[in-house]
């Protein structure tokens, strides 16, 4: 049996996602069947002759969703294409502003805390006292920024530190 050995194949045509797409049509009982399939898994079905299992997706090794290349295309479960695509935040250590102790913030005090907003504190006590003491003595010191980390797995499962917003990478794979 030949993968798609019925069907007349359309393309492949390029979406606006910059990914491409194959259509496929048949006849059968004098009904027309349309099928649409990512081109990347069209490649590897007709590579391996076989259809992809309900749990298999198709890869781009290097990332690149433009390189179609036979040899740039693996076969991973969904689980693991959805680990490979997750993004992971590294949130370093960091000193309170008011009594110099040690700690890692939240994800609010990361995330949501403005650029005007004092910080950051251990704890709601070194928030009050510090809060009081800009009360009576007018006083206030210059807000540390917290620097956030992101990072996914590359291939080798090494961590990959990336500009979560640019997707560029910042520095080379380190081991740990």
């Amino acid at each position: 049996m030949k993968v798609y050995e019925d069907f007349k194949v359309y393309g492949p045509y390029l979406r606006k996602d910059k990914r491409k797409h194959v259509c496929l049509v048949k006849y059968e009982k004098g009904k027309k069947i349309k099928k649409t399939v990512s081109y990347p898994k069209f490649l590897m079905e007709q590579h391996l002759n076989r259809y992809l299992l309900e749990d298999e997706t198709v890869d781009h090794i290097n990332g690149n969703f433009e390189d179609d290349r036979i040899e740039n295309l693996q076969i991973l479960t969904r689980s693991e294409n959805a680990n490979k695509a997750s993004v992971y935040v590294e949130v370093p250590i960091v000193s309170c502003i008011w009594c110099r102790t040690e700690f890692k913030p939240s994800r609010a005090q990361y995330e949501k805390r403005g650029v005007t907003r004092a910080g950051p504190f251990c704890s709601r006590s070194c928030s009050g006292k510090y809060g009081k003491s800009v009360q009576e003595t007018g006083i206030t010191l210059d807000r540390e920024k917290v620097e956030v980390l992101h990072y996914s797995y590359n291939n080798n499962y090494k961590k990959e530190y990336v500009n979560f917003y640019n997707k560029e990478s910042l520095c080379e794979p380190e081991m740990q």
